[in-house]
This record gives C-alpha cells, structure tokens and sequence, in this order.
C-alpha cells in the first residue's frame, strides 16, 4: 500500500489482507509506506522515495504528508525466507497510521540486510499492534502476542511461565 508524493491527498482505511502465504519474496515482502518509484532517468532520485533507499546512505525516502492510513489488518500471513529484510512501516510524523494490526504474520527466517536486526523500518506509526505469533515484532508496534500475554498471564498464577518453560 503506497503513496505517491505531491499535493495530494488520500485515505487507505479498512483494509485486510489475509491467509497469505509468500515464498522468498527478492523484495520488501511488506510495505506499508510512501511509494518507492522512480520517475526520472535519476532511479535514485526520491519522487517521494527513492528506488536506492535504504541501501544507498545518500538515498532519501520521505513519507507524503497527505496521505493517511487507518485501520490496516494484516492477518494470518507467512512469509518465507525473504531475500531482505521483511518490511517497511512508514508514514509522515505529522499525518501517523494509525490502528495498523500484524495477527499471525510469520516471517521464517527473515533477511537482515539492510535494516538488520530490527528487521522493519518503522516509522510514524500512532498505534501499531502484534498480536498472536507475529514474528518479528515491527519495533514502533505494541507486543501482544501470545507468548508475552502467556507469561503476563503465568505472573497472575502460580503456574511457570511460557519463557521459563522454555529455559527447561
């Protein structure tokens, strides 16, 4: 889901993938951003972001002002051996998304290169969420997902944890 640069404007809203399963995308097997085009015989040029970024340092990426995300669910997706790193999240600081849920989006054995281990790039984003075995957790997202409600949970009783389970 991308937007192109300019004045303009536009809402993406109530959107859901679902049941999804990608095997070793060669690119970003997730974006949720500003468009990555080019529209110039400069393909570097960023028109809003560039084909280089962000594996050229001199490459910029700049999220459109005028585009809003609300509300984008993506559901039950598996995601097999990416060539890259498996996303990007990114939308202008003054305009974030905003109610963007990952629920059982698996990325088995993600790609590190170019955003290591962050893994996304992930940037104004006003209430992003992870819940059940999403994995890797997008870093300006919340952690709900099952292991971490399990061991929240485990606190309340005197069952062990699902991480302490583990360290068995």
């Amino acid at each position: 889901m991308k937007f192109r640069g300019g004045n303009h404007t536009g809402v993406i809203e109530d959107v859901t993938y679902e049941n999804i399963l990608i095997d070793r995308p060669s690119q970003w097997p997730i974006w949720i951003g500003p468009a990555q085009q080019s529209d110039s015989r400069r393909l570097c040029a960023a028109h809003p972001c560039s084909l280089c970024w962000p594996v050229l340092r001199h490459a910029e990426c700049r999220a459109p002002v005028g585009g809003s995300y609300r509300n984008v669910l993506l559901k039950n997706i598996t995601i097999r051996e990416p060539l890259t790193s498996p996303g990007v999240i990114f939308a202008n600081d003054t305009n974030p998304m905003r109610g963007v849920v990952f629920d059982d989006v698996v990325v088995e054995n993600p790609g590190t290169r170019p955003l290591g281990d962050d893994f996304y790039y992930c940037e104004g984003v006003k209430s992003g969420v992870a819940k059940g075995r999403t994995w890797p957790i997008p870093p300006c997202f919340r952690d709900q997902t099952s292991m971490i409600a399990e061991a929240q949970d485990s606190l309340l009783s005197d069952a062990p944890s699902p991480l302490e389970q583990i360290g068995r």
